[in-house]
């Protein structure tokens, strides 16, 4: 494979760093919510969610340590993948530097 082709099959460039840390995030309502955190990277991390969570969704990722959601780690959502029973889901985030719409 070429440097271009291989780059688009794989679009991560930096490693997955397995964990599994309970942790919690803010919702759009301001609600504090739990969640796992399954790995992470330097650019995101591999989370569990409510399944109330779409695509695009923006909210900010605390650890265990952290109660006020101003210090959270601010993400948005990329994927999403359902797990077995309905009730949760699995889900990609990306590490953003605010919780700001673009313009």
């Amino acid at each position: 494979m070429n440097e271009l082709a291989d780059s688009l099959f794989n679009r991560r460039s930096d490693p997955r760093i397995p964990c599994f840390q309970k942790a919690h995030y803010v919702d759009l309502r301001g609600q504090k919510r739990r969640t796992e955190i399954l790995n992470t990277s330097q650019g995101g991390a591999k989370i569990t969610v409510d399944k109330g969570v779409r695509i695009g969704d923006r909210f900010r990722l605390l650890d265990q340590e952290q109660n006020d959601s101003a210090n959270g780690t601010a993400v948005e959502v990329r994927w999403i993948e359902p797990l077995p029973g309905g009730v949760r889901l699995i889900v990609g985030v990306k590490k953003l530097e605010s919780l700001a719409a673009p313009l």
